[in-house]
């Protein structure tokens, strides 16, 4: 099967907005890059959450900061302890030094503090593979509501 046919079978078309993330974290080059668009990925998605759970008060919400956003949404149920904790690490671990450190480097330590479903020694596609797995993990436990932001309908079928 190739690429094109897997996407059908997914439901996913090249304008979908998960498509405009897998094309840019997969343009080879530096981890700073990937866990950047990572990172600023992860929080539209949260964001989103933010305005469509905290209808009420949403607009009220943007202004605060990520930390506060993910624990709002965990309070309220809407991230589980889990994802909670990934989202932190992910943050704490690599976008806040890709962001804001002058010598970006990863380590082994950091990567093992991540569930890495890959079997590799090749650093790059270990980064890459928790880039993508972080932001298909959240789009896939909230599919239903950020689908209906980004695509204008809920959900998908294949």
């Amino acid at each position: 099967m190739n690429q094109a046919q897997v996407l059908k079978v997914a439901g996913i078309d090249s304008k979908h907005p998960v498509m405009g993330f897998l094309t840019e974290i997969c343009i080879p080059g530096n981890y700073r890059f990937r866990v950047i668009v990572a990172g600023a990925t992860l929080e539209l998605l949260i964001n989103t959450l933010i305005k469509h759970h905290c209808k009420k008060h949403g607009k009220r919400f943007v202004s605060y900061t990520y930390d506060s956003k993910l624990l709002i949404l965990h309070e309220m149920g809407i991230l589980s302890d889990n994802r909670y904790r990934l989202l932190n690490l992910f943050k704490n671990l690599l976008r806040n030094d890709a962001a804001h450190e002058h010598k970006f480097e990863i380590t082994k330590e950091t990567l093992s503090k991540f569930p890495i479903t890959i079997t590799t020694n090749q650093e790059h596609y270990v980064v890459s593979h928790i880039c993508i797995k972080m932001v298909m993990e959240l789009w896939n436990e909230h599919s239903n509501v950020l689908a209906s932001y980004f695509t204008g309908h809920k959900g998908f079928s294949p």
